[in-house]
């Protein structure tokens, strides 16, 4: 999906511009006082790009391992997974001189969050806000955290614009005197550098590269990616399913295309004979005859793609057109009980990966996978009309995180003290919902370990496959060795399971 936006010619050129989704294309450029605060309409209007990853819609163009985990792609989630545009050059901003215990009172912590709560896909980023409160409404009826109720006092939509993103982080720190950003979800964070410059404790959806390698800012898995250099699990799920030849579609964005080179690299490393890639499809194209009628000379039977849940749905009916149902698809995203409302028979056979435990475990393994179940069942007191969604279950994840290195801390609460009690975090589950992290390494790198979740949609419900008994997760070895082998690893200690 390519993100555009006007943008005056006397403005100084970012090196990268904000961002509409493609649907507000047509606008972007003729509607300036919307999308281009108050431009005219003489602007420049700079394609810069797909904006990918880690929002159910789009998340997973992106093959993303994470420290501490595998690939996961999500970007969610749920996802895609994601490279996601930067702010302009001022981004990182001055030092506010706030203080080190701003915002802790005698009885209440205050913190806030930033989400693109409006704006083309603002259905897929606002969740956040959900998970965070749901937890702690959670943490405040059971007491608080040390005798402090957390108070969730600003939500700030930035409009999925970056301009807005960072002055949204600016006013949290400086006008609602906030202790803590806990819940970031957008496709725009150009704030991290201001919070970062600030040593704002930051906990958020990771779909930025702005994540990384501050010590400040954790995503709810880590705060690394690595967008060329998939874990094997894609070359796995390709040897599990019999694999004789593999398609790999993309758009013709530049991170989708990326995307794409990564699974090639991966299937390249694992011996797998790759008969396709097609990473020059447009968005918004309705036809891909000639890539099915490619895969049939080459006798394609499995497909993975870095594209949307629209692209993916698009691929799926062109199969089934060409009488090609037996081909195994790999989606990306899409992973998410409204996605499987929309499109039952479609998605029928479809694999995806999950770096948590998948939602309906607790359902399948009664009295196991506590954490998810209890994220579940927390989600419906508080939202009973909420779908389980990936970036509900980020927000969870980035509270709790945010909630264990409080009481790591104690009574004085000071943002050093937090942030050095979190780094010092070396096998962080998330409560049981995913496999650990080690926050001492979890900015700056990858391992120590690759594991997952594959998800495969059978007869209308999503179910775990190919795990680990007794878990729902595959583990395989990090840094790979060589030779490369796709041979899972013993089930690691600390890994869910059942």
């Amino acid at each position: 999906m390519r993100y555009f936006r006007c943008i005056p010619s006397s403005w100084r050129r970012c090196d990268v511009a904000g961002v509409s989704a493609s649907d507000l294309v047509r606008q972007a450029c003729t509607d300036a006082t919307e999308w281009g605060k108050g431009a005219s309409v003489g602007g420049t209007c700079v394609d810069r790009g797909p904006v990918w990853r880690r929002w159910p819609a789009l998340r997973s163009w992106v093959p993303r391992r994470r420290s501490a985990r595998g690939t996961s792609m999500a970007l969610s989630a749920v996802a895609i997974t994601a490279l996601v545009l930067a702010g302009c050059s001022n981004s990182t901003g001055h030092s506010s001189g706030s203080s080190n215990s701003q915002g802790v009172l005698a009885h209440q912590l205050i913190v806030g969050g930033i989400a693109a709560e409006s704006g083309p896909l603002a259905a897929e980023f606002s969740p956040v806000f959900d998970g965070v409160q749901a937890y702690f409404d959670y943490v405040n009826a059971k007491g608080g955290v040390n005798g402090r109720k957390l108070v969730y006092s600003a939500k700030l939509d930035d409009a999925t614009d970056p301009a807005q993103d960072t002055a949204d982080a600016r006013r949290l720190v400086e006008q609602d005197h906030v202790f803590a950003v806990v819940g970031v979800s957008t496709p725009t964070f150009a704030g991290a550098g201001y919070l970062a410059t600030n040593k704002i404790p930051t906990f958020g959806y990771l779909i930025n590269t702005q994540w990384f390698h501050h010590p400040t800012l954790f995503g709810q898995d880590g705060s690394y990616l690595d967008l060329l250099h998939p874990g094997p699990e894609i070359a796995y799920l390709a040897h599990k399913v019999h694999a004789r030849s593999v398609a790999v579609l993309a758009y013709s964005q530049a991170q989708s295309a990326q995307c794409a080179q990564g699974f090639v690299n991966s299937f390249h490393e694992f011996g797998i004979h790759v008969g396709l890639v097609d990473e020059s499809i447009p968005f918004g194209v309705t036809s891909l005859s000639t890539d099915i009628q490619r895969m049939k000379q080459d006798g394609v039977n499995f497909v993975a793609t870095c594209m949307d849940l629209s692209g993916n749905v698009l691929v799926a009916t062109a199969l089934r057109q060409a009488g090609m149902s037996n081909v195994v698809e790999f989606w990306p995203n899409g992973y998410s009980e409204s996605a499987l409302r929309s499109y039952p028979n479609l998605m029928q056979g479809v694999y995806f990966l999950s770096t948590f435990v998948p939602f309906e475990a607790p359902a399948l393994y009664r009295g196991r996978y506590l954490g998810m179940a209890r994220f579940l069942r927390v989600m419906h007191t508080y939202f009973p009309n909420e779908l389980p969604n990936e970036v509900a279950l980020a927000g969870w994840l980035d509270a709790q995180l945010f909630v264990r290195g409080l009481r790591a801390v104690g009574r004085h609460v000071t943002r050093s003290a937090l942030v050095r009690a979190i780094n010092n975090m070396d096998h962080w589950t998330g409560g049981g919902i995913q496999p650990p992290v080690d926050w001492r390494v979890a900015h700056n790198s990858q391992g120590p370990l690759d594991c997952a979740a594959f998800i495969q949609v059978r007869n209308g419900h999503f179910v775990p496959v190919f795990g680990t008994p007794p878990s729902v997760f595959r583990c395989f070895p990090y840094p790979q060795p060589k030779p490369p082998t796709l041979k899972a690893i013993p089930l690691p200690a600390g890994v869910p399971r059942a």
